[in-house]
């Protein structure tokens, strides 16, 4: 009797245990990475050496360059730069102080992953961008202080994804406001 209670006590840990582990497996696939249909999707890592091209504006037209020869090639829909894809490992963080909020003299602005990406980033991924607009190459040779924040930092900082449209951030120790022309929806650091 003692033999058939624990086999039936290890059956439920089991029933329990294989049930847990299904649910967690269809609610990794029903995640959002922040891309879209990555069985089209290609990624390369490609090195600008700052020792070739020393002048940041010749830097953005060689990249130009480069996505719209990408572009050209035969079934090629969308082409751009990113430091980093979602999911993958992050590497930048920096504190990112948001226009218009009190950080007193004890408390730091949050600390959040940043990605550098040129235009057409969000539409190569199908990242959804849910209000204002994506960056311009006419923005990166001018090299115009402009950003796009998440909608859980726009909701965070300003309680709207809609009224974050043309607020100001400071990234990092930089002194320069940047000003904030898209909001796009939140993607995955480091796994789902």
């Amino acid at each position: 009797n003692a033999l058939v209670v624990v086999q039936v006590a290890l059956a439920l840990v089991l029933l329990i245990s294989s049930g847990l582990m299904i649910r967690t497996f269809h609610n990794m696939r029903s995640v959002q990475p922040g891309f879209t249909d990555p069985a089209t999707l290609q990624s390369i890592r490609v090195l600008l050496p700052a020792v070739d091209i020393p002048e940041p504006e010749r830097v953005t037209r060689v990249q130009q360059d480069i996505l719209d020869r990408l572009a050209a090639i035969p079934g090629v829909t969308s082409a751009a730069f990113y430091d980093q894809v979602p999911m993958e490992p992050y590497r930048l963080n920096a504190i990112v102080a948001a226009e218009g909020q009190d950080y007193g003299p004890n408390k730091i602005p949050p600390t959040r992953t940043i990605r550098l990406m040129s235009p057409g980033g969000l539409r190569t991924l199908g990242t959804p961008l849910l209000v204002g607009r994506d960056f311009t190459w006419e923005e990166m040779h001018n090299q115009r202080n402009v950003a796009m924040v998440s909608e859980s930092f726009a909701r965070t900082e300003w309680s709207t994804v809609e009224g974050a449209i043309g607020k100001r951030v400071l990234v990092g120790t930089s002194q320069t406001w940047q000003e904030v022309i898209g909001v796009v929806a939140d993607v995955y650091n480091d796994g789902p």
